[in-house]
């Protein structure tokens, strides 16, 4: 079996390198070929190779051997799937690489249970340099299942959930380890968390703007003709650029000649009607909003503002000057 060239079937997860399981397969068949060759010179010594390291393979390897497969003891050889020695890998024919799996079994006296072989599994292909190095730990536990047989346990290496479309035809029980997730679930799951963090993110985001519209909204009190403009732009009022002029800050304000003015309301009154020669009577007309330091003027056609602003703070619009 050695040298041949195998099919690359390849797992990929989002945003990681590709990774070839089959690569593992080639591995195995590499160190079958080399552990065979070990058996063959240390089998004078040891009577033959029925077992390692106290397992006996002997039963198992004529049930894998009828079903195609052809098995080898690693002996003290290194397996490359989990780095635990003494086990005995087993590859399935030529024709069915790609489809079937790859798996390694270790007695009991050697590996508690399938579970902590799979995980040794998972451990060293996460490693620096191994093959699923960079993929999420859903997927690395996705790729090795747990095996486990009469006195035998292990690791088989899964693609489309071949280990356990083949296996129980061996007498072994295929279970996958706990948070294992296939790559296309683990990339919805992925995808569904992202989407969840967006819309924490927009909801937070739009709770913050709703908040701070809110105080924007709400009336604290002006310290200056500027600060006055800013606030009634929130109202959908808008005034020009702020010009003193005679002791006065002023400017126009929305619809029509309505102004607001900065400065002691009564002092502005006098100089209105100093300036414009107003008389009571048409001064009667006007309504206006004041807060003290500030007065909104308002002319009879456009009321309207005068309205928003004691709504917005809370004053009254009174009659006249």
């Amino acid at each position: 079996m050695d040298g041949m060239t195998f099919p690359m079937t390849q797992l990929t997860a989002p945003g990681t390198r590709p990774v070839t399981l089959l690569k593992r397969a080639a591995a195995l068949t590499a160190a079958a070929g080399l552990a065979a060759g070990l058996a063959a010179c240390s089998s004078d010594d040891d009577g033959g190779a029925g077992s390692s390291g106290g397992a006996d393979f002997s039963g198992f390897t004529a049930t894998a051997e009828a079903a195609g497969y052809s098995c080898t003891e690693l002996k003290d050889a290194e397996d490359p799937t989990t780095g635990l020695k003494n086990g005995l890998s087993c590859m399935p024919p030529a024709d069915r690489i790609g489809t079937d799996p790859v798996f390694t079994l270790f007695g009991t006296s050697d590996v508690a249970s399938g579970k902590e072989a799979a995980q040794k599994a998972v451990e060293k292909a996460g490693g620096a340099g191994g093959t699923a190095e960079g993929l999420d730990d859903a997927v690395q536990r996705n790729m090795f299942a747990a095996v486990d047989g009469d006195g035998l346990v292990g690791v088989c290496i899964d693609q489309d959930d071949s280990c356990a479309r083949v296996l129980p035809g061996m007498k072994l029980t295929v279970t996958k380890l706990d948070g294992a997730m296939g790559v296309e679930e683990n990339s919805r799951k992925k995808q569904e968390e992202a989407q969840r963090e967006a819309d924490e993110k927009q909801r937070a985001s739009e709770e913050a703007e709703a908040k701070a519209t809110e105080e924007a909204q709400k009336y604290t009190g002006w310290k200056n003709a500027d600060e006055a403009v800013r606030q009634m732009e929130v109202w959908d009022i808008y005034c020009g650029e702020p010009e003193e002029d005679q002791g006065f800050t002023g400017t126009g304000c929305g619809t029509g000649d309505n102004i607001l003015v900065f400065g002691d309301h009564d002092k502005l009154v006098d100089k209105l009607k100093e300036m414009s020669g107003i008389e009571d009577k048409d001064a009667a007309q006007l309504t206006h909003v004041s807060d003290g330091d500030w007065t909104m003027l308002c002319y009879p056609d456009t009321p309207q503002d005068c309205e928003t602003v004691a709504d917005r703070t809370g004053k009254k619009v009174e009659p006249g000057l």
